[in-house]
């Protein structure tokens, strides 16, 4: 993965964090290619959560290949 995926995947989680801090009752879906992306997003998700970010436990991951 190159860094400029990297970042793109960082800014798509920021996003749905900052959906999540502003519709507290709802839960937000990170839609992700495949596994091995699933696998990064939820160990960024993870992260989030130990530091103690509470919208972070609303942040949901769904595999969505192209087929």
């Amino acid at each position: 993965m190159s860094f400029e995926k990297e970042l793109e995947w960082g800014d798509v989680i920021l996003a749905a964090l900052a959906t999540a801090n502003e519709q507290p009752d709802d839960e937000v879906t990170i839609f992700v290619p495949d596994k091995p992306t699933a696998l990064i997003v939820k160990a960024t998700i993870r992260a989030l959560r130990e530091s103690g970010d509470e919208a972070a436990w609303r942040l949901q991951i769904e595999i969505k290949g192209t087929h």
